[in-house]
């Protein structure tokens, strides 16, 4: 009599923690990157009235049920657009690396922003992301991650220009050049603004004249001033004689920079066929210093900055963790979970490569909760908490008619 009632209690006392976990996916049905779990049991401990033989089955009797796991199904959750420049979403396996300074956590909530310091860190939390910092805009991402950095206040250092780069066609139809008035034969005339150190912008003028059949002058100036000459010659096919001496120009500077800012120019796209005049100045390696206006995430977690000058710049790569055992982490709060023994180690990766999934930017992943699911659980575990209590009150009652006996 005894037996029932405490298989009734047990059978109270999972479906109410089964009960309290359907709950909690329910309360996160909406949590960014909520993970559902799953309550699981087992039979318990049998009592046996008799032994197994040669002639007779064993005669047990079960004493309940209790919990086996509470599982955390790692499921991949739908990825929804948010617009916001630093949200990040997993698609496929691994969890972002978080850092409060002493320990490492995991997550897949990719809703991340930076604080006032410019460090990357996770919104509410301060937690910092993990990854590997560029240094002079190159990632090495090997070894333990550490935090990762936006400098949004950061002024980014000039370039001074080393290098103009000049393509196109002088038209060979045209005869020598000679100065008028007016002005006839061959001429070509073209700018372009280079940078001293400081990131203080020099316009360079560069005219071509043609001097005889196969050879074009060439002169630089900046504000007037001269900064260079030099000539280039053709062959027959029209294809560009390699100069001796590599073109450049040196211009003295005013400004504080380095100087003299010298430049070399590539002229090696230049030819000279029968046609319209195509040559240009089309690059230069300089730049001004610039300030942070957006910041773009790769697939493969690569901080990319857009800075007012123009350029980008690679800041850093998010790092990913994968573990032998998922199910093995334990939830701490704000949806993060810690490595334990079951879980083995965390192995750092970068995503979209190997076994980690790649990330999508201005996205969250959403949670992985089966709604329907869910309710119908909620509905079986109803009844099995309905019957268990049904049990105790049907040993109450029988206990209840034993009193009844001893009594009369």
């Amino acid at each position: 009599m005894l037996r029932s009632l405490f298989s009734g209690l047990s059978g109270v006392n999972i479906h109410q923690t089964r009960l309290d976990v359907i709950g909690s996916n329910l309360a996160n049905v909406n949590t960014v990157a909520y993970k559902e779990s799953r309550t699981t049991f087992h039979d318990s401990l049998y009592e046996t009235l008799q032994g197994a033989s040669g002639t007779a089955n064993p005669i047990q009797v079960g004493t309940g049920a209790s919990v086996a796991a509470i599982d955390v199904l790692h499921r991949q959750g739908a990825i929804q657009p948010t617009g916001e420049p630093f949200d990040v979403a997993i698609e496929g396996s691994g969890m972002f690396v978080l850092s409060d300074g002493a320990s490492l956590l995991y997550t897949r909530n990719g809703s991340f922003t930076v604080d006032r310091n410019g460090g990357l860190v996770w919104s509410g939390s301060g937690l910092k992301v993990q990854g590997w910092a560029a240094t002079s805009g190159v990632i090495q991402p090997s070894g333990t991650p550490g935090d990762l950095a936006v400098p949004l206040n950061t002024i980014f250092p000039a370039q001074a220009t080393a290098e103009m780069t000049l393509v196109g066609n002088l038209d060979a139809n045209d005869g020598v050049y000679a100065a008028g008035p007016p002005p006839t034969g061959g001429y070509r005339m073209m700018s372009i603004d280079v940078f001293d150190s400081l990131g203080i912008a020099h316009t360079v003028d560069v005219e071509f004249t043609k001097t005889a059949v196969d050879t074009w002058d060439w002169a630089a100036e900046v504000a007037g001033a001269s900064v260079g000459s030099g000539s280039v010659t053709f062959d027959s096919s029209g294809a560009l004689v390699p100069p001796g001496t590599p073109p450049s120009i040196s211009i003295a500077l005013t400004t504080g920079a380095a100087t003299p800012l010298l430049v070399d120019l590539d002229v090696s796209g230049i030819t000279q066929y029968g046609g319209d005049y195509t040559t240009a100045i089309v690059a230069q390696n300089g730049f001004s210093s610039g300030a942070i206006e957006d910041v773009a995430v790769s697939s493969t977690g690569v901080l990319t900055a857009r800075l007012s000058n123009g350029q980008d710049v690679d800041l850093g790569q998010i790092a990913l963790a994968n573990f032998a055992n998922l199910r093995g982490l334990s939830r701490v709060a704000n949806g993060a979970f810690v490595s334990s023994a079951a879980s083995g180690s965390p192995l750092f990766g970068t995503p979209g490569l190997g076994s980690y999934g790649s990330v999508t930017a201005r996205a969250l992943e959403q949670s992985s909760v089966d709604l329907t699911r869910q309710f119908v659980d909620m509905i079986v575990t109803q009844r099995g908490f309905q019957a268990s209590a049904r049990v105790i009150a049907t040993a109450n009652q029988i206990l209840q008619e034993v009193v009844n006996i001893g009594g009369g």
